[in-house]
């Protein structure tokens, strides 16, 4: 009895060994299979690491390619910028030489209208204008008025007035009628205009002049007269496109 209880007893534990032997063998089993799929993740965790290092490093290459252009296209565009302004100052360096061109040809063939000042008069009726004169009235309600062109151009459609002092609002103004006398450089004429009121050898007034040169500007001579001293305030200078405008008008220019 005692043997056949020892017996089971042996067996039994003999059993217990062999299902712990099992037991241990099936979790070293499982134990490895989790010890190599932790290895593949690891190696796959590790492959996916050095993939975003690459791809790290290749956008790192891409972004200093991106500067190198960056700074390529500034360049680039620093050098356009310098053209265009080496462009522009050589423009206006031609704009300049052409306006001064264009200055000088106007001031080679420039018109300048002056009326003559000085003191010999021409004899009366006479209708050649004397080396040295001033204004003159030959006879009644006529005023001779000897002009010179001092210019180095031709004055072209020259045109006088005059507007008299001492005369009434309605008598003061007058205007030559020259139906478009040319003066050319240095030559000289004399203005006669009629139908004055009142006028003599001491009459006072304002003389206008206008003429225009080889380019069509027109230029006005403007000056005051006193028989004790002559012609004073003495101006030249253009006419504005606006009171040429207004000339025409009156018809007192040639368009």
């Amino acid at each position: 009895m005692l043997l056949t209880t020892a017996t089971a007893a042996e067996t039994w534990t003999a059993i217990g060994t062999l299902a712990l032997a099992a037991v241990t063998f099936i979790s070293l089993l499982f134990g490895w299979r989790a010890l190599k799929d932790g290895q593949k993740q690891a190696q796959r965790n590790q492959e996916q690491l050095e993939q975003g290092e690459q791809a790290i490093s290749q956008g790192q290459e891409r972004l200093t390619q991106l500067g190198t252009v960056i700074s390529q296209g500034q360049e680039g565009l620093d050098q356009a910028r310098q053209s265009i302004d080496l462009a522009r100052e050589q423009l206006e360096k031609s704009q300049l030489a052409v306006d001064l061109s264009r200055k000088e040809i106007e001031e080679a063939h420039r018109p300048i209208v002056i009326p003559v000042g000085d003191r010999h008069t021409p004899e009366a009726n006479s209708q050649e204008l004397q080396s040295n004169s001033l204004p003159y009235v030959p006879d009644d309600g006529v005023l001779c008025i000897p002009v010179e062109n001092v210019g180095a151009g031709p004055a072209l459609n020259l045109r006088a007035s005059v507007v008299l002092t001492a005369a009434s609002p309605e008598d003061r103004t007058h205007a030559a009628n020259l139906r478009g006398l040319h003066l050319a450089a240095g030559g000289r004429a004399v203005i006669e205009i009629t139908n004055l009121l009142n006028v003599s050898d001491d009459s006072l007034f304002t003389l206008q002049l206008f003429f225009e040169d080889v380019a069509s500007k027109m230029w006005e001579t403007r000056a005051g007269y006193l028989p004790s001293l002559g012609y004073t305030e003495l101006t030249i200078e253009t006419v504005s496109a606006a009171r040429r405008g207004l000339l025409i008008k009156q018809n007192f220019v040639l368009e």
